[in-house]
């Protein structure tokens, strides 16, 4: 037994500690604004822990007005923001655009979002994407992304990933993170000009069986996380003292596992 326990941690290194950041943005009513998934290759241990922090500190409050987009980037964005309308349903899709661009910005170099910016641009180049129908339809019966060629799923798994949908857009071995943000306004109350959150709150959970290429996940505690065996010997007591008192410097707080679990129910019975 020892033996095969080994054997799964030199096959985990061998083919890298991929972990999974879920970012959550809504309105103060709930309504969701962005849903995006960024996977690191290699990121157990502080990596995802310190990336995640990067991000949630940095989007407090951001800039999203243009500045001095080329004639090509221009007609992208709009295109993008037709299908963020129309297929996703978001009511100020130019928010939505621009805070997935921000989170890109604080990524670290062993993450990266799962659909790319440039993926996008390639598949809605053509103006005409934007009238066409999808070809399948991610909230009803979500698939793989390794097989999905249609522009307007791929662009609902970039914009609007769900509690109960996220988990399948990447392999995940080494457990995954959330980050939820909240504003104090409902979505109708918004500036597109400037944008503020009044909540963050960060989550985290782990994979029932690490070895399969889409293996189930259930909420946890950051201690579990922490404790988990790619992470035992690289986060220290002392290292989880000072995260969480970075977390409640930043007024970040932590959402509970019921709370996590809480949220992918309602999301499945919504559906």
């Amino acid at each position: 037994m020892v033996c095969s326990l080994f054997a799964k941690i030199k096959r985990g290194i061998n083919m890298g500690v991929k972990t999974q950041l879920f970012i959550n943005i809504e309105d103060a009513n709930g309504e969701q604004i962005l849903g995006t998934v960024i996977q690191y290759q290699w990121g157990y241990g502080k990596v995802m822990l310190e990336s995640a922090l990067d991000i949630a500190t940095n989007m407090d409050s951001i800039d999203i007005i243009d500045d001095g987009k080329s004639e090509e980037q221009t007609l992208y964005k709009l295109v993008l923001c037709v299908l963020l309308k129309k297929y996703c349903g978001f009511k100020k899709p130019e928010l939505t655009y621009a805070l997935r661009n921000e989170i890109e910005k604080y990524i670290c170099c062993s993450g990266g979002l799962i659909i790319s910016t440039a993926d996008l641009n390639a598949l809605i180049a053509d103006n005409e994407l934007a009238v066409k129908e999808p070809a399948h339809d991610f909230q009803k019966a979500p698939c793989r992304l390794f097989s999905v060629d249609d522009p307007v799923e791929r662009v609902r798994r970039a914009y609007m990933a769900k509690y109960n949908n996220f988990f399948n857009q990447c392999e995940n071995n080494g457990g995954l993170m959330f980050i939820n943000m909240r504003t104090a306004e409902p979505i109708e109350r918004l500036s597109l000009g400037h944008w503020n959150v009044s909540e963050i709150k960060l989550g985290f959970g782990l994979t029932t069986d690490t070895y399969e290429k889409h293996p189930k996940w259930h909420p946890s505690t950051f201690n579990q996380y922490a404790r988990q065996i790619f992470n035992r010997n690289v986060i220290s007591d002392k290292y989880i003292e000072n995260y969480e008192r970075l977390l409640k410097k930043n007024r970040i707080e932590m959402m509970s596992p019921d709370e996590l679990h809480l949220r992918r129910k309602e999301e499945k019975l919504s559906k």
